[in-house]
């Protein structure tokens, strides 16, 4: 859309699968969001570097009114050289760093703070580190949390907007800023199109669910079952079937054979060290037969409902957790880690049917081991540590 905005253009203006911004003049620009929502934008050079200010929602903010701030906020430039407020210019970083010292570290266990670090260097210090908590909007804090739900992390949305909520309402004590403006993100966080698994997400409780199946004192095959499905995350159907000649153990991999995936094609595990020493302990139990999972008495494999029994044994609901869910609690966790997402897709076996050529089964596999055992690691600092 070309020439200055108009009452008739904005009323015609439909949201598109991306946010979208249409310039009006002055530096004055409408953002459009794909949920519709309409905000006015003032962009800016300060110092070399490209900053916006939010002015406001259309239509509570009409055109009039925001090429008014528009103005005001050139004149301020021009008087001032920045549109931050001198007197009180601490910036997010600094506030996220006081609240985790003073509110975060002194009451919660290392591995939850490792979480909570991680969240804020993944997901929102890259953003609004070096702004002045005081002149943060709503529009700056959503674009971080449409990132994450475009990746389907909506748990992870949720956490990282609790995150901000708890930096701001502390920065309101301290006197850095008015108020929690996350909490105008209500309802932002779209809920999933389809009902996804149950899941533990608090790495306290992950941690309680490692030691859990530790100490499980039922059958020492489910036990192994659902330790090994923990640092593999594969889908219950596709470890209860395993079968001892798939595996190289010398090169510490498991070719799972394209029948009894998914996906219908051949798939590689990497085996971390602790993969290897649950199946070196299971070995004298049923090495000398074919199915590495096996029911009591019999040379079948355990069925999907063993492995769901165990879980309600040790004290976890179906609400909570069943066997699949160790594949969300995986791809949730490898993501705030910092794991490229094209890494872990490969490894959790998810197709793209859109991508043409031949599948390669071996693709990224240097990085998928070394991710593997990074992951198994993860697990153990967890069940050690909360």
């Amino acid at each position: 859309m070309t020439g200055k905005l108009n009452i008739k253009k904005i009323k015609n203006l439909s949201p598109e699968k991306s946010r979208k911004l249409y310039f009006d003049g002055n530096g004055l620009y409408l953002m459009v969001l794909p949920s519709g929502s309409k905000s006015w934008l003032f962009r800016y050079n300060e110092n070399g570097a490209q900053k916006q200010k939010s002015l406001g929602n259309y239509p509570h903010v009409s055109l009039k009114e925001a090429r008014e701030l528009a103005i005001n906020c050139k004149i301020k430039l021009k008087r001032d050289g920045t549109l931050l407020e001198k007197e009180n210019c601490v910036t997010f970083k600094e506030v996220a760093s006081q609240w985790m010292k003073e509110a975060v570290k002194p009451y919660r266990t290392p591995g939850h703070i490792r979480t909570i670090q991680g969240r804020l260097d993944i997901h929102t210090l890259p953003y609004l580190g070096d702004m002045n908590i005081s002149v943060i909007e709503p529009s700056d804090i959503l674009p971080i949390l449409q990132r994450i739900t475009d990746g389907g992390h909506f748990e992870t949305a949720k956490r990282v907007k609790g995150i901000c909520s708890q930096i701001f309402r502390f920065g309101v004590l301290k006197g850095y800023c008015k108020r929690d403006i996350a909490a105008d993100l209500k309802g932002a966080i779209p809920e999933p199109r389809k009902k996804n698994f149950p899941f533990i997400s608090d790495p306290e409780r992950l941690g309680q669910l490692l030691r859990d199946i530790d100490a499980y004192h039922g059958s020492f095959v489910v036990r192994q079952a659902l330790k090994l499905l923990s640092h593999t995350f594969l889908r219950p159907g596709e470890l209860r079937q395993a079968k001892w000649e798939e595996l190289d153990l010398e090169k510490a991999i498991w070719n799972i054979p394209a029948q009894r995936m998914k996906k219908k094609r051949e798939h590689i595990v990497p085996l971390s060290s602790q993969s290897l020493a649950i199946l070196s302990e299971i070995y004298p139990l049923t090495g000398n037969g074919q199915y590495i999972f096996v029911t009591t008495g019999h040379k079948k494999p355990i069925t999907d409902n063993t492995l769901l029994t165990g879980l309600r044994r040790i004290g976890y609901s179906k609400e909570e957790m069943v066997a699949h869910s160790f594949r969300h609690i995986a791809s949730t966790n490898l993501h705030e880690l910092g794991f490229d997402s094209h890494i872990i897709e490969a490894q959790m076996a998810h197709v793209d049917n859109s991508v043409k050529g031949v599948y390669n089964k071996a693709q990224y596999l240097p990085a998928r081991k070394a991710m593997m055992q990074a992951w198994s690691d993860y697990l153990d600092k967890l069940k050690k540590s909360c």
